[in-house]
């Protein structure tokens, strides 16, 4: 099957079993996998793919440095969020991501100091997020909810993957984390159910970013090396070992009465 083909089917099914096991485990649990590499991995894969083994590579260290943008985004939302509402936030995170990303474009990047940099300022993010001190009440999305966010992604994904020759692996890579499904997350939660809700998401969305690193880090270092199949499957066995820590973490510190 023609790899256009397997983008725009795989990626919305993907997306939308994400998007529902989200809306089964509550928002906290929602924010954690808002926060995982749903479009930046697929992403990834298709640049090795289309582009061969070392763009994809050079991408993914690319993707790393990302999640400090992301973590970013994290915290200026949080901030506006405490005294304005979910458009401002939004606009605030937004503007934080894309200039720590174009801040990260011209900073040297190399896989090993850019994962301990990054992890750093993951911990710190984690850190300065407030705490809930309440339980949020879910609140039932509207019916296009599901639809855009599947639209969305595979829009993302066709772009990135279809322009990756003009943006080149750099700017391919920092793009790639960009924070839809948190923005959609967080922002809905906001909308809906208050600032203690924002703070649950945030607080998932940050835990899951130590994940998204985990996972870059071993694209970044095992993609010249060894075949894509193994390499990513690898990624993801490493990803999913550093989830199950971050949300027993999740559980433990998330959701205070």
């Amino acid at each position: 099957m023609d790899l256009l083909w397997i983008k725009i089917i795989l990626t919305p099914l993907f997306i939308t079993g994400i998007a529902v096991a989200g809306r089964r485990w509550g928002l906290a649990v929602g924010g954690w996998i808002a926060g995982l590499p749903l479009t930046s991995g697929p992403v990834s894969l298709f640049l090795a793919l289309e582009q061969g083994r070392t763009f994809a590579a050079d991408a993914a260290v690319s993707s790393l440095a990302g999640g400090a943008a992301v973590g970013g985004f994290c915290l200026a939302y949080a901030v506006a969020a405490s005294r304005r509402g979910w458009m401002a936030s939004t606009a605030f995170g937004l503007i934080v991501f894309f200039c720590g990303a174009a801040l990260l474009r011209f900073l040297p990047l190399s896989l090993w100091p850019t994962f301990g940099a990054v992890t750093l300022i993951l911990i710190g993010v984690r850190t300065l997020l407030p705490t809930p001190n309440r339980r949020s009440l879910d609140v039932a999305a509207p019916w296009w909810d599901l639809p855009a966010r599947a639209i969305v992604a595979t829009a993302i994904v066709l772009l990135l993957t279809g322009g990756a020759q003009a943006l080149g692996p750099r700017w391919s890579g920092l793009l790639a984390p960009f924070p839809l499904f948190a923005n959609v997350t967080v922002a809905f939660a906001h909308r809906n159910q208050g600032t203690q809700a924002v703070w649950s998401v945030l607080r998932g969305i940050a835990m899951a970013l130590f994940a998204f690193a985990a996972f870059f880090l071993a694209v970044g270092g095992l993609l010249a090396r060894v075949g894509i199949g193994w390499t990513y499957a690898l990624a993801a066995v490493g990803a999913i070992a550093v989830n199950g820590l971050s949300l027993r973490g999740l559980h433990g510190n998330i959701e205070v009465d």
